[in-house]
């Protein structure tokens, strides 16, 4: 078998804005492995000023959260003109936010960032990455702005393209249409001025220096240079990178705290300390200086990502199609309600399988973050469970029993249990952490009948909140 890739451009050009931002495909004829296949949309978020490129991720909505690249999508839907819509998912991104919690393993959640997240984790060292900066931390060549493909696979939001196979017939007549969700995003620094970085020491021993800690001076002078008291035999651990912007301060410095920028990162080889070459020169009054420290300044506001381009690559290959495709659905239903203790009866399409309730606290907001501590449902005035289901982190064994159920009626492996999203400056060994963020999501399995179902719904908040949004998804059997 053979395969070949294709890259097609959309209808609108870019770039795309919250207002701008519908693409249309036309997918010409042949043989398609869709499990494959992926919108890829570049993004660049330029910095404030080439003085201060700083380590940025991308944030949405002010949360600190790691967010999947589904994100950006908010409607999609694949058609063909000869045999009608194939797959129309709404809200994807909030659905697929939620089940990504539980079907991705710790380490796939954390590892995978570059190419499937819209941001960066911080290393064990306590310093972030960023897909948005070249970074040099030696020599003196300017870390510099570069532009970032987010790949947004079509299995993830369609599941029709979990199929590694589709034949057009020769017809070209395949389109997808995707409603791009840019709204919200902005950029995170990931190294600034009050990060905890800079006041921890490295090893074991409580006396090494800060990362912030330069080295002292013994006599009043005007210096270019500042060496760092901590040595760095791995220059990965080093904080500092060429452009860097840094607030210096000590006693006896002429304007402190002053700020300068790093023009030049060299090592010094007797004990692998760093040679910092500032931008201006710094003039220190007192004979002796022993309180030098340095922190990277902060942005002043977020700055803006631009998303430039949007294109959908194809891979091509010979395998042999089939005429039938069998697969899942999604259909929503959404709600607006203002109570803390809902019981409520929605009808199920017929062959629906499964069903995911989110209850995000306000719309815009993707992770169903209201605090259910309670849940109950019914098919048909029959009770699918014998008590109320305890959510949250009370981790009652009942709701990790449904969360089972559901994904072994599911076509997706279950992978994760925690229901947690992490956050951006959560260092990798603490997943578990108070840093994180506990989700709600509600997910149920229902036996397939081809008649419609009552569904009945009891959920209860935390004391002193309110549901106001319910987006009730329902997995259903389709075949093509």
């Amino acid at each position: 078998m053979t395969s070949r890739i294709i890259k097609i451009t959309p209808r609108q050009s870019g770039a795309y804005t919250a207002t701008k931002n519908l693409v249309d495909f036309d997918i010409p004829s042949g043989q398609y492995d869709l499990s494959r296949s992926y919108v890829n949309l570049n993004v660049s978020v330029p910095s404030q000023s080439q003085g201060n490129i700083s380590l940025v991720s991308l944030q949405r909505n002010g949360d600190d959260i790691l967010v999947d690249n589904t994100a950006f999508v908010r409607n999609v839907s694949l058609k063909s003109q000869t045999k009608g819509v194939i797959e129309n998912n709404r809200h994807i991104n909030l659905l697929r936010t939620n089940q990504k919690i539980y079907e991705e393993s710790v380490s796939k959640a954390l590892s995978s960032e570059i190419i499937s997240k819209t941001g960066t984790m911080v290393d064990v060292n306590g310093i972030g990455g960023s897909p948005y900066r070249q970074i040099s931390k030696l020599g003196g060549t300017y870390s510099k702005d570069i532009d970032h493909d987010h790949i947004i696979k079509l299995k993830d939001i369609m599941n029709f393209c979990k199929h590694d196979y589709y034949d057009t017939d020769d017809k070209g007549d395949l389109m997808l249409h995707i409603e791009l969700n840019l709204e919200g995003f902005q950029s995170f620094q990931q190294l600034k001025f009050d990060d905890p970085l800079w006041t921890q020491r490295y090893g074991k021993d409580n006396t090494a220096p800060l990362n912030a800690s330069m080295k002292d001076l013994t006599t009043a002078q005007t210096v270019s240079i500042l060496n760092t008291k901590r040595s760095y035999p791995n220059i990965n651990e080093s904080p500092f990178y060429i452009g860097q912007a840094l607030s210096v301060n000590a006693t006896g410095l002429t304007g402190a705290p002053q700020t300068i920028t790093i023009t030049d990162i060299s090592k010094n080889t007797n004990d692998n300390s760093l040679a910092i070459s500032t931008s201006a020169p710094m003039v220190f009054t007192g004979a002796t200086t022993s309180d030098i420290t340095v922190n990277s300044l902060s942005e002043t506001t977020p700055s803006t990502p631009v998303f430039n381009s949007c294109e959908l690559v194809l891979v091509q290959t010979d395998k042999q199609a089939s005429v039938d495709y069998e697969y899942t659905t999604y259909s929503l239903q959404e709600d607006s309600v203002n109570t803390g203790s809902l019981n409520k009866n929605y009808f199920l399409s017929g062959m629906c399988k499964n069903v995911f309730v989110c209850s995000p606290q306000q719309k815009g907001v993707l992770e169903s973050n209201m605090d259910i501590v309670s849940y109950r449902t019914s098919v048909n005035n029959v009770y699918q469970q014998n008590r109320l289901v305890l959510n949250g982190q009370a981790r009652d064994p009942l709701h990790l029993t449904q969360i089972m159920k559901t994904y072994d009626n599911s076509d997706t492996p279950l992978k994760n249990c925690s229901g947690m999203v992490y956050e951006i400056n959560s260092l990798p060994n603490d997943v578990h952490g108070d840093n994180n963020v506990y989700t709600y999501m509600v997910a149920v399995p229902v036996e397939i009948t081809s008649q419609p179902k009552l569904f009945g719904l009891e959920m209860n908040t935390v004391s002193g909140q309110q549901l106001t949004q319910l987006y009730i998804f329902e997995e259903i059997v389709k075949q093509f």
